[in-house]
């Protein structure tokens, strides 16, 4: 099934506001974004509460915003349009385990880390690329330890680059790129109510 949404545009105006009253902190996001308790799998893209954690690095997975959805699965049968599947989201989890909060990601041995401040709280943010067999997964994982946890926001893009000659044009990569991009503009939006 393919979710319609409008094209997103700059700014903040418009969006509705999401409250957690658990783990103090809103978030701002645009109406036509689905809000989720919870992650759910999706082709490359588990359910654990954040992308790469390792095994002693648990948490809860708190909410997701699926800012553009495609699933038409993963084979060709020569009716679909480009992707066959996509995702664009922004996942928030939560850790006790902060020692582990700013520990780089499994596998990604040189990952990029820069310092980034929301809303005056300091991050850090991890750079993750992963492509391999037509498949793709790009991330910016941004977390921050606030009242003796580890907060977890990820800007997550996921999908197939696959193509033939019987699928039709569908969705451009610069669309793609919009949707997973508008994940950073609802993160910047994040902020610690207590």
């Amino acid at each position: 099934t393919v979710k319609k949404s409008t094209t997103p545009t700059n700014g903040t105006s418009g969006f509705h506001s999401y409250g957690n009253a658990e783990h103090n902190f809103s978030i701002k996001y645009p109406p036509y974004v689905e809000v989720r308790n919870g992650f759910s799998t999706f082709h490359e893209i588990g359910n654990n509460w954040r992308l790469y954690a390792s095994q002693v690095n648990q948490g809860k997975s708190v909410v997701s915003f699926s800012i553009h959805s495609i699933d038409q699965g993963s084979y060709s049968t020569g009716f679909q349009s480009y992707p066959l599947y996509f995702t664009a989201e922004v996942r928030v989890g939560v850790s006790p385990n902060v020692k582990e909060c700013y520990a780089t990601d499994i596998g990604y041995t040189n990952q990029k880390v820069t310092n980034v401040t929301i809303n005056g709280v300091a991050f850090k943010k991890f750079s993750t690329t992963e492509s391999a067999m037509m498949k793709y997964t790009q991330a910016e994982s941004y977390r921050t330890i606030h009242n003796n946890k580890c907060f977890v926001l990820e800007q997550i893009k996921s999908g197939t680059s696959y193509k033939d000659e019987k699928m039709k044009p569908g969705t451009s990569e610069s669309a793609l790129n919009n949707y997973y991009n508008l994940g950073e503009t609802i993160i910047k939006t994040f902020k610690f109510t207590k």
